[in-house]
């Protein structure tokens, strides 16, 4: 019997040598940084990185734009793959841009995936062709959502404010409808009532603004001349400083809001692109555009810091088209998403009432213990040598101790130098959950 691993080796060098030729002839240069064979329980695949480094480097010397989204463009996959006579192309990735060949029997989207839970540090955004899709807040900073009424866009929302609010994060929403966030008007992470008028969005754009601004004046006020919040945050934990939360802004019904407001060309839409957008990347806060189609003279702007676009079931091919995911138009189950960055995904579903009972920072069953056992052991503190005896490596009880500390769960006491000891809020935390 023949093994089959053996023929899928041979699939993939014969795939070496076809797919550069394929994607020379539509125009794409095929540029790799890596190329191998991928083998999970459910599907073998032929992973190429592309070197997108090379590319831009290129493109520079062309004097020619390069887009990585054009190697992600649902029409260029389906065109790639009919010249490969019918094999599967997928992209996928969390850095850079990969593309996925797939060589065994095509795997099927679930209709519903439910939500995993939160995982610090991390996000966790559905289920793609080749398994779970989980990414990093640094790499979703500014986000573009479009859907349809009833095609998962709000859930989707929710799913992101979600976990927002477990890694600690500062809110700011947009709800014109009031359906989407009702669940989170008495939050105490509201940095300000939820908008439900295009003049309190104006407002709350302006604080978040304001809020950029605020931070560019403290960052000068620690050592090192940070650049980013993480190294602000470092740097403020070690000279006594004031620590800073990340803000996640959410505006929905956005392109509806913008034409109240004058426009895609109007200074509200400016401000909005040119302030909120990149310098919320700088200083800590992530915003989420969220509208059932963006058009045109909105978009221009939008598209060029953003991150990640998630289309559900759009109506319109032109709208779709405008934020380079055509496919969007063919999404008919809710909660299905084409994506420029982990190609089709059926995004998590997450129970509404997850956000009334953790409308807050959330500890892992983990973390719990050992604070009970700080607690019952040790008096409240929480050292790094102590978290290692009872069982941390030295990085995580670092890291443990850190984070709390930049959460104000523990804090100095003036006879102790190195250790930290619980506050009341995390006591609160603890007997809230």
């Amino acid at each position: 019997m023949a093994d089959p691993m053996q023929s899928y080796m041979q699939r993939a060098e014969e795939l070496a040598v076809q797919v550069p030729k394929a994607m020379s002839g539509l125009g794409r240069e095929p540029l790799f940084s890596s190329w191998g064979l991928a083998v999970a329980p459910d599907v073998v695949a032929v992973v190429a990185t592309l070197n997108v480094r090379g590319l831009l480097a290129r493109a520079a010397d062309a004097q020619q734009r390069f887009s990585p989204a054009a190697y992600t463009d649902p029409k260029f996959l389906h065109n790639l793959s009919t010249a490969l006579r019918g094999v599967r192309v997928c992209a996928i990735n969390t850095d850079g841009v990969r593309l996925a060949f797939v060589l065994s029997k095509i795997p099927k989207l679930p209709r519903r995936a439910e939500f995993p839970g939160t995982e610090r540090g991390r996000v966790a955004v559905g289920v793609g062709l080749a398994g779970p899709v989980w990414t990093r807040w640094e790499d979703v900073r500014v986000m573009l959502v479009a859907g349809m009424q009833g095609s998962g866009k709000s859930n989707f929302l929710r799913l992101m404010v979600h976990q927002a609010l477990a890694d600690g994060a500062a809110l700011l929403l947009s709800d014109p409808h009031q359906t989407t966030f009702p669940m989170l008007a008495s939050s105490p992470a509201l940095l300000a009532p939820i908008a439900h008028s295009p003049d309190e969005t104006r407002a709350i754009v302006e604080l978040a603004v304001a809020e950029c601004e605020r931070r560019a004046a403290i960052y000068p006020s620690v050592p090192g001349f940070p650049e980013g919040l993480d190294e602000y945050n470092e740097a403020a934990r070690k000279a006594g400083g004031e620590l800073l939360p990340r803000v996640m802004v959410v505006l929905d019904e956005f392109s509806a809001t913008a034409a109240a407001l004058g426009g895609g060309r109007a200074d509200f839409c400016a401000r909005v692109a040119a302030r909120l957008g990149w310098e919320g990347r700088k200083f800590g806060v992530r915003t989420i555009f969220s509208a059932q189609a963006f058009p045109v003279d909105l978009v221009g702007g939008l598209r060029q810091q953003t991150d990640a676009v998630v289309a559900f079931q759009m109506r319109g091919a032109a709208m779709a088209r405008a934020i380079d995911c055509p496919a969007a138009t063919r999404m008919r189950v809710p909660g299905r998403a084409v994506t420029d960055r982990w190609g089709i995904l059926q995004t998590y579903r997450l129970d509404k009432a997850l956000l009334v009972d953790h409308a807050g920072p959330t500890l892992t069953a983990e973390e719990r213990a050992l604070v009970e056992r700080a607690i019952r052991e040790a008096e409240g503190r929480m050292s790094i040598p102590l978290l290692q005896e009872w069982g941390l490596a030295e990085r995580a009880a670092r890291k443990l101790v850190e984070e709390f500390e930049g959460r104000r769960w523990l804090e100095k006491r003036p006879d102790q130098a190195n250790a930290r000891y619980v506050t009341e809020a995390l006591v609160k935390l603890m007997e809230e959950k």
